[in-house]
């Protein structure tokens, strides 16, 4: 049974918008066991159908509707291995992925320092085709993707569908109020990617060196960190973008590799 401290910590951050999964859960618990209890200024009582929570000076009527809504607003914690709510990453997570441990380190160094605060990040994978830029980007999102307010995937092979592919991962994020022109849905992606970070965008298969300045001021915030996979390798320093070339598998991982995808009695 829900105790009296319990029900006013939660209550306390409740009012002050700092509601935690659990405390939702503990109030729902109070309410459905018709607790009524007095403890500074706070009553409880009623049931899930009719319920009041008083806080001094501050109450809130919730019905059950109202309490149904509140649970599903409340964001739940984002688990190693999952993408928050509204991410959009096109590919299952490679189950026979090998090695890259450092890669994937440098990456984490780069992209999710606790120091970038206010420092817009750009990195980017680059070698040649086959190697693996892709995938690694993929690992990447699904390792430290929980960190991230969400995970976003744009295939920009042709850059001019830089739009449409914003619009796409604003409309698997299924905002409220969603507008019906593309324009319109850029405008808002962009605004919620700005307001709850930070992102992690991937730009996927980005060659086109000449539309880079335009692209990147696109998605020039301080909030979003920005991956991309290329072959290129000449990218201006002025782009402020941080390289890091994939390398051949080593030996060692070639025979790791290889264990994974041949049958054992080979």
């Amino acid at each position: 049974m829900p105790n009296k401290r319990d029900i006013s910590a939660a209550l306390t951050r409740l009012s002050e918008g700092k509601t935690k999964p659990a405390d939702l859960e503990l109030l729902r618990a109070a309410l459905v066991q018709k607790i009524i209890t007095v403890q500074e200024g706070i009553a409880i009582g009623g049931d899930v159908r009719n319920s009041m929570i008083v806080m001094g000076d501050y109450h809130m009527e919730l019905s059950a509707e109202a309490l149904r809504v509140l649970l599903q607003k409340t964001p739940s914690p984002t688990l190693p291995g999952n993408l928050a709510p509204g991410s959009y990453l096109p590919f299952p997570r490679n189950g026979f992925f090998t090695g890259r441990i450092e890669d994937l380190k440098k990456l984490e160094d780069a992209l999710l320092s606790d120091g970038q605060s206010g420092v817009v990040v750009n990195q980017t994978i680059t070698g040649m085709g086959g190697i693996g830029k892709t995938q690694l980007a993929v690992e990447f999102a699904y390792k430290y993707g929980h960190r991230f307010q969400g995970v976003h995937w744009l295939d920009l092979r042709q850059p001019d569908v830089l739009d449409s592919q914003i619009a796409l991962c604003g409309g698997k994020m299924g905002l409220s109020l969603w507008p019906p022109t593309q324009p319109e849905q850029v405008t808002a992606t962009l605004l919620e990617w700005e307001r709850n970070h930070p992102r992690l965008l991937i730009l996927d298969n980005f060659e086109e060196l000449e539309a880079a300045n335009d692209v990147l001021a696109r998605l020039r915030h301080s909030g979003l960190r920005v991956l991309i996979t290329s072959r290129r390798t000449d990218w201006s320093a002025a782009l402020g973008l941080k390289r890091l070339p994939l390398e051949e598998f080593s030996p060692e991982e070639s025979r790791d590799f290889l264990r994974k995808y041949i049958p054992a009695d080979r």
